[in-house]
């Protein structure tokens, strides 16, 4: 993007910053604070849908660009806007906060920038498929770890596809909500497996002894056990693998969820669900542990997605339900708060 020329006077800009992270630096350059908000306002969440909405489909035609499609990304995970207004001169001061709130600059003429002031979005539409979008360092070094392990196969992660979130920009959802959502879907696949004729005699025996309340069930989930079907039963009998990586994000770290194309760790998840029948207090493991576990699995699932579940070992089903038990508890790729039934999984 090309500057005026600063040797000349000239208006301050009024620029709009969309940042990722939760707890924005301080803004120590020089400028005027006209207005700051953060996802606590609702009025910010109508300007994101918005703003999301202008950038997939002002001046998009022909297929989707993936600069476009990262653009709208960037904006689905901001937590702050703020409006400043700032000299020429001090553009460059600008620059280096945005690039440490991992934000993207929204100019008066309504260009979008990187923090470096490179142009990602034209006025008229056009994307800059060139433009380096702003990611976290932890975000960056958990694709690459991601990519190395996958560099085996035969049809790996494109390594065009972006990091997950980093640990500055991820909201876990609350534990106690995680342990309700956990005793939901044990329930559904427990009576998933059974009505599909292979039962398990654990996961049986510990849904009729550990009772739940059936208001913790979603809509579809309530559906499913007053009136079952036999493809509703096959979809529902998956959930345990659901219920597994949340049993797993709430297990000590020593504790490990098997591999994406392995059986169920039916031992683990009956010990934590018989541990919130109990009443006992649980944790969330380290935030860098579920996210580089959202990372691989968002990459393995894309592998199903392209070759299929046989060409690389990984069980399709087993992904599905890893991937949106993860996408739930981090809110990656959906709207924060966004319910279980309408939680997406984008590859």
């Amino acid at each position: 993007m090309t500057l005026p020329d600063a040797s000349r006077p000239q208006p301050a800009l009024k620029i709009d910053v969309y940042a990722t992270l939760r707890d924005l630096p301080p803004l120590v350059f020089p400028h005027e604070l006209m207005d700051s908000r953060d996802l606590s306002d609702p009025a910010l969440r109508t300007q994101l849908r918005g703003l999301g909405h202008y950038i997939m489909t002002h001046g998009a035609g022909g297929p989707m660009q993936a600069q476009r499609y990262h653009l709208w990304r960037h904006v689905q995970r901001v937590w702050h806007n703020v409006r400043l207004e700032v000299d020429v001169q001090d553009m460059a001061a600008l620059s280096a906060w945005a690039l440490a709130a991992n934000a993207v600059l929204v100019m008066p003429d309504i260009t979008i920038c990187t923090p470096d002031l490179t142009i990602i979005m034209a006025p008229d539409g056009t994307i800059n498929e060139a433009a380096q979008l702003p990611y976290p360092p932890d975000a960056i070094a958990r694709r690459q770890r991601s990519l190395d392990a996958l560099a085996g196969l035969a049809l790996a992660a494109l390594p065009i596809m972006p990091p997950v979130l980093g640990e500055g920009e991820v909201v876990f959802r609350d534990v106690a909500e995680m342990e309700h959502r956990l005793l939901g879907l044990f329930r559904v696949g427990a009576e998933g497996v059974a009505l599909c004729g292979t039962p398990d005699n654990i996961l049986s025996e510990t849904c009729r002894t550990l009772p739940i309340d059936a208001s913790i069930l979603t809509p579809q989930e309530k559906a499913f056990i007053d009136a079952p079907t036999p493809v509703m039963a096959e979809q529902m009998s998956w959930r345990v693998e659901a219920a597994s990586t949340l049993a797993w994000a709430l297990s000590p770290s020593s504790v490990s969820l098997g591999p994406a194309e392995g059986a169920l760790d039916v031992d683990n998840l009956v010990h934590v669900r018989k541990a919130i029948g109990a009443g006992e207090r649980l944790a969330l493991r380290p935030a860098g542990e579920i996210l580089d576990l959202l990372d691989m699995t968002w990459r393995q699932h894309w592998i199903t997605r392209q070759a299929g579940g046989a060409a690389c070992g990984f069980s399709p089903d087993i992904m599905m339900e890893r991937h949106a038990a993860l996408n739930w508890l981090t809110g990656f790729d959906n709207m924060p708060d966004t319910a279980w039934d309408e939680i997406a999984t984008p590859t």
